[in-house]
Parts: C-alpha cells; sequence; structure tokens
C-alpha cells in the first residue's frame, strides 16, 4: 500500500462525507447545483454563494443570512481557496488543484503523515475542523460517524494502521 493510496482514500471518504462523491463532485456548488468551468473558484467567477440556516450559520459564528462560497469536491470556500491557492500556486479550480488544495489544507492541520501512515481516526481528529462533515466539526451540519468514515477510506483502499 503506498502512501498516496492512502491519500486518495482519504480524499475519497471526505467526498462521501460532503456529498460529492458523484462522478460531478469536483463541480459541486454548495446547495447542490454544478458549476461549468474550472477556470477559478467559481466565487471569484461571479457566483455569490448559497444561504445557510439561522443554525449553520452560527455554527460557523455567523450571524442570520450569511451564505456558503463553498465550492468543489471539498466544498473549498473563497477564502481558503485564495489562501491555500495562493499558496500553492495553483492557477485554475481542476480536479488535481482541488486535491493538491485539500492535501495541503491536511498538511496544514499536521495530519498528512497520520494519513499516509493510515492513522485514520487521529487524523480525521486533526481536520474536523476543515470539513463540516467530519466527526467533531461541530458545525450544525450533519457529520458522518468515524465509523462510516473509516468504512468509506477502506472502501477507496486505503490501509487502516
Amino acid at each position: 500500500m503506498t502512501t498516496q493510496a492512502n491519500e486518495r482514500a482519504f480524499l475519497a471518504a471526505i467526498r462521501v462525507g460532503e456529498g460529492t462523491s458523484a462522478g460531478n463532485g469536483y463541480s459541486i456548488l454548495f446547495g447542490g447545483a454544478t458549476f461549468g468551468s474550472f477556470d477559478d473558484h467559481p466565487a471569484l467567477l461571479g457566483w455569490r454563494g448559497g444561504s445557510l440556516s439561522a443554525a449553520m450559520c452560527a455554527g460557523a459564528g455567523f450571524g442570520p443570512g450569511c451564505v456558503s462560497t463553498a465550492a468543489g469536491a471539498f466544498q473549498i470556500n473563497k477564502p481558503t481557496w485564495l489562501r491555500v491557492g495562493g499558496k500553492l500556486g495553483l492557477s485554475d479550480f481542476s480536479p488535481a488543484s482541488q486535491d493538491a488544495a485539500a492535501l495541503e489544507l491536511i498538511r496544514e492541520k499536521g495530519a498528512l503523515g497520520d494519513v499516509r501512515a493510515g492513522r485514520v481516526d487521529v487524523a480525521v481528529t486533526k481536520v474536523s475542523k476543515v470539513w463540516a462533515s467530519l466527526p467533531g466539526a461541530e458545525y450544525g451540519q450533519g457529520e458522518v460517524k468515524l465509523a462510516a468514515f473509516v468504512k468509506n477510506y477502506a472502501n477507496a483502499g486505503g490501509n487502516v494502521a
């Protein structure tokens, strides 16, 4: 089992939780609509974001009426994309760029070594605040149970340590 296989499996398990594991997952906007251009993050191409419920706004630390610019396979919002995409020198919002950004977010939380080693539970704990669907995220959205995440990871070819 290569570390790259574990990385791919971890990303696949995140996508299941985020609801973006279908074939068009890399082009999903928050709320379920899709976008057609991978030239840049949709919010940088004119999309204004999707409205969140009051509970979701509160869970994210915002007041009522907030919007989410989360987009793509990993539901990366505009500010995060500007920061991480700029840091990595990403020139588009292609699937490869989205994967690279997600791996960088995992690395920033100190979890990339855990992912590569198959320490899924440790990695999930470290990145739980990055993705609203992960166990312990506490954003007021549905969270995947750890056992389900691990199963999705294993089903995607990941090796659990």
